[in-house]
């Protein structure tokens, strides 16, 4: 397996991959994800292309997997410290290569950008709904370090919440 930038040749296998990885979001959660069609896929991921940042994992020509990731600088303010990062947008591994290393080997290429940069923290949103990425996560090394709350339209407002 290797890893190279995205190209407009791999749009097509990434837009697969997104799509699968879209429906999986929006069986989970329907009040917030829609499926999303090949040409919608697409139109999202063709921004990225050119960017540092857009990664693809190949065997024998194949696209297994992506990741896009983006590096960005905090100012410093009255109550944070100036820092750089980098947030990791997406990640995805065809069905058929899961477990096979593919989404490690990608992980390990972020690191790798990043140790070159000088950036030492990367930064992901894993959803509650999606325990195989939060596991996949921690086997890479990442920790939980914060966590969003949320009072769903489906329960009371005024409820014992607690």
């Amino acid at each position: 397996m290797n890893i190279r930038e995205a190209s407009e040749e791999d749009l097509e296998a990434v837009a697969q991959i997104l799509m699968r990885t879209q429906d999986l979001h929006a069986q989970a959660s329907p009040e917030r994800y829609s499926s999303i069609t090949f040409s919608s896929a697409v139109d999202l991921l063709r921004p990225y292309l050119g960017r540092d940042g857009f990664w693809v994992v190949i065997k024998n020509s194949a696209v297994l997997g992506y990741a896009i990731a983006e590096y960005k600088k905090v100012a410093e303010s009255k109550i944070l410290r100036a820092r750089e990062y980098c947030y990791l947008h997406q990640i995805g591994v065809a069905e058929s290569s899961r477990g096979k290393g593919a989404g490690k080997l990608l992980i390990e290429h972020l690191k790798e950008e990043c140790a070159k940069r000088g950036v030492k923290d990367i930064e992901l949103d894993v959803w509650n709904f999606n325990s195989g990425a939060r596991l996949f996560f921690q086997s890479c090394g990442f920790e939980l370090f914060a966590s969003k709350m949320r009072i769903s339209h489906n329960k009371s407002l005024n409820g014992n919440a607690r």
